[in-house]
Parts: C-alpha cells; structure tokens; sequence
C-alpha cells in the first residue's frame, strides 16, 4: 500500500556565525534530499544556529518510510556541526 510521510527534525547548528554559513550547510542538504525525489522545507526559527527541516515523501510501504526516517537520524546524529534536538515521524 502506498504511504505518505511527514518528517520534522529540529536542527541546531553550534559553530556557525553567519547566515550565510547557515544557508550554505542547508542548500548543500537540501539539494541532496530532492536529488532523492523528496520534498524538503526548511524553516529558519530566530536564532540563526536553530532551524526546522521537514521532509515529505511518497513511499510504497510504511517499512520503506521507517527505512528513509533511520537513514535521515542517523545522517543527522553522525553529522559533527548539527545536533539533532528532536525529531518526528507522521505516516498517512
């Protein structure tokens, strides 16, 4: 059965100084997730180190779903300039 889902991750980015790091660490990931044909959306919050990334994909099972949710923590939790405060997983 085909299964949609919806990814939030909360993102905190210590060493960064500027905006503009800020952007380039996001675009760069970003741009990796919609080469994987899922949507992404970032919300930068008001502190320029914190921000929310959501990810939105089409699967054909909810395990593929479960599968892509591990790969984007793991991505995250290996990645040493984020920290990953939190993180959620809404399958439809």
């Amino acid at each position: 059965m085909i299964r949609t889902c919806l990814i939030e991750f909360e993102l905190y980015f210590p060493y960064i100084v500027s905006i503009k790091e800020h952007r380039k660490i996001m675009q760069a990931i970003i741009s990796n997730i919609r080469k994987q044909n899922i949507s992404a959306l970032e919300i930068l919050n008001k502190n320029i180190r914190s921000s929310t990334l959501y990810l939105s994909a089409v699967k054909e099972s909810e395990n593929d779903i479960h599968k892509l949710y591990d790969y984007y923590v793991n991505f995250f939790l290996d990645r040493p300039d984020i920290r990953l405060i939190s993180y959620n997983l809404e399958i439809y």
